[in-house]
């Protein structure tokens, strides 16, 4: 293997690794000789693999993140427009239909706010605290829109510590 000679491939390089390899050499005919003979080829490790990994994963995380608040915004919205509009209409009112509408939307939204936050909490190192704050944000009005704002004191400090 070679070293590389252009400043493009020589910037990127942790200092070179030696391979070293033992071989076995046969002299003058029936006579066999243990000659040992080290070969140190000089090779190069790139830390360009590891730079990509590490660029998807907090493109991944930052992704995630962008999912779970706005994931968090329709949970919220949907949960006060069933408990501030369709239920008052339908107690005071008298109109169930926007009740029978907003109920199973909120339902869906709510399903899909927990599987987003199974996949936040998998990703990522959340506290405890974290995840209760985030399941019990989804249960209490209001709660979601106090958690999206957390989630993005959470992005921006992602951003600034890469």
């Amino acid at each position: 293997m070679t070293i590389p000679w252009n400043k493009k491939d020589l910037f990127p390089l942790v200092p070179v690794v030696p391979d070293v390899s033992f071989f076995m050499s046969e002299i003058e005919g029936n006579t066999t000789f243990a000659i040992f003979k080290v070969c140190v080829n000089m090779r190069s490790v790139s830390t360009r693999g590891l730079e990509m990994d590490q660029a998807k994963q907090f493109s991944d995380d930052r992704s995630q993140l962008r999912k779970m608040r706005y994931a968090s915004l329709l949970e919220g919205t949907t949960l006060l427009l069933l408990l501030g509009v369709a239920v008052p209409l339908k107690h005071l009112g008298g109109c169930s239909g926007l009740v029978s509408i907003m109920g199973p939307t909120h339902g869906l939204v709510f399903l899909l706010y927990f599987w987003m936050l199974v996949q936040t909490l998998s990703n990522g190192d959340w506290t405890r605290g974290d995840a209760l704050r985030m399941t019990l944000a989804a249960l209490v009005p209001f709660g979601a829109f106090v958690n999206e704002r957390a989630l993005a004191r959470r992005a921006v400090t992602l951003s600034t510590s890469a």
